[in-house]
């Protein structure tokens, strides 16, 4: 199989922000050092349906590559199948964290995907655009007649700096918010129960050298980017390579650059790192904390104890980091109290703000096995992997400690503590204008309460999404 003309498209999935997605632009990235001519479009951004068809007549390309995420994949399916009805010559790829989930099952609910690529796809969409024969291509599924076939697993990308970063190029870039989301590693070590990562991108930890690292913020430094935004799954395994990534930064003198940190493990960070992550312009930290203490952190194989957690949050909110943290409720064993002491270490600290999410049990995690062994589930996962069931009041399984009622009252609780927090960042930011700060806040805080309470939607909007969901 040989395709000359590649069209990569994101789909709209309206609360994810404009962000630049990254893997897409490594994507286009590799096709431009490939010489295969490529566009690219984001339906994120405001681009609609017709404009994605305009796009398909004027390019005619021979391959259309989905990056297809599980909120909203029904809805993107409908737009797959619109696209092959219009272009039926036109094959599709799919490739991101829903199909490595769902594997085949996506290809059986959508009969107008050609093909589904299982984990990392950049050498995939390459050798999709070669001569190599289908069965050859491995972490493919393709269809053959009326059967679906997998190629086999692919063994997972070691060298990341092989890769060139993403220059984006083909995107309409002055459209996105003016942050540099970056991927500095990739693949997760660890064991949680609920956790879906392994399964997307691969359990070993592989990272690029700092070298590589550097490179890229000194290319957007010098476009005249300030901040950027690392969303590894743990930017700081790895201690030794953001030693020296600071040092690096340092001594190329750039001085205003503003970095923050997606999901990085407390028990890996320590106050020499965070002293000299601040140095060089590291400003806010997102810890996945899940658990308010040492049973349920046991209980969810976290691997960490509240205590080198407490530790942390501590050094970090010390040096003037702004500090996220982010916990889940209903957890099979977690109780009224474990939840308290979860809203207890929210507000001993002077964090940025405390994300409380519905847990929602991800297919073939060891979370979804023990609700489907226990026979506690009580949606489909067709269903609630659909939307954004982690921030909508809907409890999806049962367990024994905590009726749906006393659950969904928890929820609703820790909604309003992860609120409460906020509005404590803010009167702590505002205190310098004295009277005018404390008015600012007690007026624009109540209006936020109104609004919650009698809008989810909004609700869905002004809570952070986790992001191990935005990896795509």
């Amino acid at each position: 199989m040989k395709y000359s003309r590649v069209l990569l498209v994101r789909t709209s999935v309206q609360f994810f922000g404009s962000y630049l997605p990254v893997g897409l632009g490594i994507l286009s990235e590799i096709l431009k050092d490939k010489a295969v001519d490529h566009e690219v479009m984001d339906m994120n951004i405001g681009n609609k349906v017709d404009d994605l068809i305009s796009k398909i007549s004027i390019f005619k390309p021979d391959l259309i590559g989905i990056s297809l995420l599980s909120v909203a994949y029904k809805e993107a399916y409908d737009l797959l199948r619109k696209i092959k009805k219009i272009f039926p010559d036109v094959d599709i790829v799919v490739g991101g964290p829903h199909i490595s989930i769902f594997k085949e099952s996506v290809l059986k609910q959508c009969e107008s995907i050609d093909f589904g690529v299982i984990g990392e796809g950049e050498e995939v969409l390459v050798e999709l655009c070669s001569d190599k024969k289908l069965k050859d291509i491995k972490g493919l599924f393709y269809r053959n007649g009326n059967e679906i076939v997998f190629s086999g697993d692919r063994k997972l990308i070691t060298n990341l700096d092989s890769f060139p970063f993403p220059k984006y190029e083909k995107f309409e870039i002055n459209k996105y918010e003016k942050i540099i989301p970056v991927y500095s590693s990739r693949g997760c070590p660890y064991r949680c129960t609920f956790c879906s990562v392994h399964q997307v991108i691969g359990r070993g930890f592989r990272a690029q050298t700092a070298e590589y690292v550097l490179n890229e913020l000194k290319y957007w430094y010098f476009q005249g980017y300030r901040h950027i935004y690392f969303f590894d799954d743990d930017f700081s395994q790895d201690l030794e390579r953001i030693f020296r990534l600071c040092k690096l930064i340092k001594k190329e003198k750039i001085n205003d650059l503003r970095m923050s940190c997606a999901d990085v493990r407390a028990d890996k960070l320590n106050k020499d790192l965070l002293k000299a992550m601040w140095e060089v312009g590291f400003r806010e930290v997102d810890l996945g904390v899940e658990g308010g203490n040492n049973k349920i952190l046991r209980s969810i194989k976290k691997g960490e104890t509240i205590e080198r957690i407490e530790e942390t949050i501590r050094d970090a909110c010390d040096l003037g980091f702004n500090v996220q943290l982010f916990f889940q409720i209903g957890f099979p064993g977690q109780t009224v109290s474990d939840i308290e002491d979860a809203v207890e270490l929210a507000l001993k600290y002077p964090i940025k703000r405390a994300h409380f999410f519905n847990t929602v049990p991800t297919p073939n995690t060891e979370l979804y096995k023990w609700i489907l062994q226990n026979s506690r589930l009580l949606e489909k996962p067709e269903e609630y992997m659909n939307g954004a069931y982690h921030t909508v009041n809907k409890p999806l399984f049962e367990t024994d400690e905590l009726s749906l009622e006393d659950r969904k009252k928890m929820l609703d609780y820790t909604s309003k503590i992860s609120i409460l927090t906020l509005k404590n960042y803010y009167s702590r930011k505002l205190k310098k204008y004295g009277l005018l700060g404390k008015l600012i806040v007690i007026i624009g805080f109540n209006k936020a309460f109104i609004k919650l309470r009698e809008n989810t939607k909004l609700w869905n909007t002004i809570s952070s999404v986790p992001k191990r969901l935005l990896k795509a």
